[in-house]
């Protein structure tokens, strides 16, 4: 059971770490969500109903909270999993079930920045990011990891700047600097190819990914298709890109 928690936990962490280029980035780290055992803080129980409500506290004078959820009787955690920042305020909320997690809320402040959601433990369904103001920022859908169908994304005042289809498909590249070896990933997160990284491959990745400057690994690479329309601030339409075959490109940070 530990090993199988502890396997779901990395394979999380890879799921948020990619995130295809999240346009926020956690103050604190949640693997607290995953611990087995809270030895380290100090832990609150009380009972309501079939479930158990546990607070967990600083060890210390202040005794500041850092998480409380909600557990089964079999001691799985059963509700939502939320983590505090040291002014008390939300970081994030995990909802399980039976001890998997299933939906994930990030808040920033007092603004909620990102909703999505898992099924087995792969990004899938409904995709939506907001601004500091609210608004959103991008929409879309994912599918066992990859963007899929069609995408809008807006500017802060709630103008469309872009919109266009994914093709639902992905890939992760590492490269292995011992063994000088690029490993390809899929979007179940299969290993489905591992190869020498030569220049000759190194040059065409360059050109399939329209850069002409060096590559920092590990690269998310996501694929386009069909028309996407580009406006500018005001909503005007200022260009438009027809991929009649699929269109692989490098997944950009926001």
């Amino acid at each position: 059971m530990i090993m199988k928690r502890l396997l779901f936990s990395s394979v999380f962490f890879f799921i948020i770490s990619m995130a295809f280029s999240q346009p926020w980035r956690l103050k604190e780290d949640f693997k607290i969500a995953f611990l087995t055992s809270y030895d380290d803080y100090i832990c609150h129980t009380s009972t309501k109903g079939d479930k158990i409500h546990v607070e967990g506290f600083e060890k210390g004078d202040s005794l500041k909270k850092v998480f409380d959820y909600e557990a089964s009787k079999s001691l799985r955690k059963d509700g939502y999993f939320s983590q505090y920042n040291k002014q008390g305020k939300r970081l994030f909320s995990m909802l399980f079930e039976d001890g998997i997690a299933k939906k994930l809320s990030v808040n920033f402040t007092d603004s909620t920045l990102g909703r999505y959601t898992l099924k087995n433990n792969l990004l899938s369904g409904q995709y939506v990011m907001y601004y500091s103001n609210g608004k959103i920022k991008e929409y879309g859908q994912y599918k066992d990891n990859a963007p899929i169908g069609a995408w809008t994304f807006y500017n802060d005042a709630g103008k469309v700047i872009t919109e266009g289809n994914y093709c639902g498909e992905f890939r992760r590249l590492f490269y292995n600097v011992p063994t000088k070896r690029l490993i390809t990933l899929n979007q179940f997160l299969d290993t489905v190819k591992s190869e020498t990284l030569t220049k000759v491959k190194l040059d065409s990745l360059k050109k399939e990914l329209n850069q002409s400057s060096g590559l920092s690994f590990p690269i998310n690479i996501i694929c386009k298709t069909g028309k996407w329309k580009f406006y500018d601030d005001n909503g005007t339409l200022i260009k438009e890109i027809n991929y009649s075959s699929r269109k692989w490109e490098q997944q950009e940070s926001h």
